[in-house]
C-alpha cells in the first residue's frame, strides 16, 4: 500500500514513520510512504512528477500546510480525473468545526483527529490499511 503525507511536522512523520515500522511486521504487502512537507513542494511534484500521486493509493494531509491549507491542496488533488478516486483523508489535530465541515463538503474521504499515543498511531495507520489497503 503507498500513502502519500503531506506533513510540515518532523516530529508527526517521526511518528508516523516509527508506527508503520512497527506493524509492517505483520503486514504483506507493507505500507509504503511517501511525504511531502510544503505547499511549494507540492505543487513542484504535482506539476512536474504526477506519476508520484498516481501511484498512490491513499493521501493523508495535515490541515496547516505552510504557504496554504489542506482543503487547497485536497482541491487541485480532486481536479485531475486520474487522482480524484484515489481517497483524500485529513490527518490533522486541527479540530475546527468549520474546518472538517469544508473538508467533507470538498471531497474528503474521512478527517482523523491525529491520536496522542504512540499505540493509538499504530491502530490508526492498521486500520487505514484494513480499510484502503486490501
Amino acid at each position: 500500500m503507498n500513502i502519500l503525507m503531506i506533513e510540515d511536522n518532523s516530529l508527526d512523520i517521526e511518528i508516523i514513520e516509527l508506527s508503520i515500522d512497527e506493524i509492517n511486521s505483520s503486514l504483506s504487502p507493507q505500507i509504503k510512504m511517501t511525504y511531502i512537507k510544503t505547499y511549494k513542494d507540492f505543487t513542484d511534484k504535482f506539476h512536474n512528477n504526477l506519476e508520484l500521486f498516481y501511484k498512490q493509493d491513499l493521501i493523508l494531509s495535515d490541515m496547516n500546510i505552510p504557504g496554504t491549507n489542506g482543503i487547497e491542496i485536497m482541491k487541485l488533488f480532486k481536479k485531475n480525473e486520474k487522482l480524484e478516486s484515489i481517497p483524500f483523508i485529513f490527518f490533522t489535530s486541527s479540530l475546527f468545526e468549520r474546518e472538517v465541515e469544508s473538508a467533507y463538503l470538498n471531497g474528503a474521504s474521512d478527517y482523523i483527529l491525529k491520536p496522542e499515543s504512540f499505540l493509538d498511531n499504530c491502530k490508526v495507520m492498521k486500520k487505514l490499511y484494513e480499510v484502503y489497503g486490501s
